[in-house]
């Protein structure tokens, strides 16, 4: 065995100890640590996990040996590949043509795939008067009264949500960044280490000597408002528009030309931020929904907008307890 061939051999078990590594559930929790992890390994690590969902949700399709070549390979040293080691001559040639495939891919995967996960089963979202649904709220009330909530999907049309956020994310970090948007473009944002559905608000005029252009965007299905570098944005697609909106704006269905202070707002964060609440529509205004929100307290379960005028009167009268 010649000197090129036992360093060739050499090299490829290496490689198989590294990947064995990062296959096992210690390992994985270590190599998730950030202080040990650059974000171009995270995106690389994501990535590898994305892929093998992606083999679950096409079980019939056959994946391209350039996708687990180029994204990760999951083979330990007890499990051969068939896939052959690329010598220098051939290397550049696989790797042009390598993204060409993984976007032929990913087009397929969403052209099977995310039209069903689109149909919701039995499940109302055109928020006629009387409708009642589960919500949580993640962002803050507006001094004008608005606010977002996010809806409360049965179990399985929140499987098939969690399934096109899915493909999302695996489409996203396949594309570059975009260098501009317009306003109310979708897009894709990875927050808080998770890939959320963007629509854009508003931009800046553009980029500065020292400033990077920049955008507000509504996530969609959470409700939170962000201020973003434009980099940030992913573009996506027409069939990610298919999936309804988790979030909805809304107001209170008992408030009359309403203001409230930062005194009121402030308790609202506090009463219900990340809780459970139960909306009932009444009306709408524009495209907001007019709810009466109520959330279960020590006192019971009250009525939202009743506990915040009562609180902010410093009076009893206001108690609503059910």
């Amino acid at each position: 065995m010649n000197e090129d061939m036992k360093k060739q051999i050499k090299a490829f078990e290496k490689l198989n100890e590294t990947n064995h590594k990062f296959t096992t559930s210690t390992t994985v929790t270590v190599f998730k640590d950030p202080q040990l992890m650059t974000l171009q390994e995270q995106h690389e690590w994501q990535r590898c996990e994305l892929f093998r969902r992606y083999e679950q949700l096409l079980p019939n399709k056959m994946i391209s040996p350039i996708i687990a070549q180029s994204i990760c390979s999951s083979a330990s040293p007890s499990e051969p590949t068939n896939t052959p080691l690329l010598n220098n001559d051939n290397y550049e040639n696989q790797q042009d043509y390598a993204q060409n495939d993984v976007s032929e891919d990913l087009r397929i995967l969403i052209e099977q795939r995310v039209p069903d996960l689109c149909t919701l089963d039995d499940e109302p979202m055109k928020y006629t008067n009387g409708t009642k649904f589960y919500c949580t709220i993640n962002d803050i009330l507006t001094s004008d009264g608005e606010f977002w909530v996010e809806r409360e999907f049965s179990p399985e049309n929140e499987r098939k949500f969690q399934q096109f956020i899915d493909i999302l994310a695996l489409f996203a970090y396949n594309y570059e960044s975009l260098k501009e948007v317009y306003i109310g473009q979708l897009v894709a944002l990875n927050y808080e280490s998770l890939w959320h559905r963007a629509l854009v608000v508003s931009k800046s005029e553009g980029a500065t000597v020292t400033k990077q252009p920049s955008a507000r965007v509504r996530l969609v299905d959470y409700g939170s408002s962000l201020y973003v570098n434009v980099c940030q944005l992913k573009w996506l697609p027409e069939q990610f528009y298919l999936f309804p909106f988790k979030a909805v704006e809304c107001v209170f269905s008992e408030a009359i030309k309403p203001t409230f202070s930062d005194t009121v707002r402030l308790t609202f964060k506090q009463l219900v931020l990340h809780k459970r609440l139960r909306a009932t529509v009444y009306d709408r205004d524009g495209t907001r929904i007019c709810v009466l929100l109520k959330c279960k307290t020590e006192e019971g379960i009250v009525n939202v907008y009743r506990y915040l005028r009562a609180h902010e009167h410093k009076s009893k009268r206001g108690r609503m307890l059910d």
